[in-house]
């Protein structure tokens, strides 16, 4: 197993269309979900736009293994995530239904930074309609950027405890 880790890790290095075309196939097919999951995560770290476009496909799939979505959204760090990818994260949001995607959706978006992604979270923060659970996850990102006096406001605008407790 160590030698085919290290196989991905060299495939990806490389970034030609062969060595790309090898690590999407292993994405796909392999039965072996650790080298599966390290796959995938290669993909995610890839500036390859078709490496790009096999981990959206596969974190829009709402069938697919959950824990493989998962790893695609961990694998999107912040010095490889791009304005695009958050953009397609915050969309893809509010077509998601599993929580724990969810919430590893706002934490990419988090992440990445930015006054379109601060904004997005802030406005996630403020939706009562949301889950506890996203509305938790995105003041835990909100909180890094807010000044004391914003914290002060959704404080005091929120009765719910698990966000009043959040903020303290």
């Amino acid at each position: 197993q160590s030698v085919r880790t290290t196989a991905v890790d060299y495939l990806t290095r490389t970034q030609t269309d062969a060595a790309i075309t090898a690590v999407m196939e292993l994405a796909r097919t392999e039965t072996d979900k650790q080298i599966q999951r390290i796959a995938v995560r290669a993909l995610a770290q890839s500036s390859n736009a078709r490496a790009r476009a096999e981990v959206r496909s596969i974190v829009e799939n709402n069938a697919a293994d959950e824990s493989l979505r998962l790893t695609v959204i961990d694998g999107l760090d912040n010095n490889r995530i791009t304005a695009d990818d958050a953009a397609w994260l915050r969309t893809l949001y509010a077509k998601t239904a599993s929580e724990r995607v969810k919430g590893r959706i706002i934490a990419a978006v988090g992440r990445a930074g930015g006054d379109a992604n601060n904004q997005w979270i802030q406005a996630l923060l403020r939706n009562e309609e949301e889950p506890l659970e996203s509305r938790t996850a995105a003041l835990e990102h909100a909180g890094r950027t807010m000044d004391v006096a914003a914290l002060i406001k959704t404080y005091d605008a929120t009765a719910q405890r698990p966000i009043r407790e959040t903020v303290m």
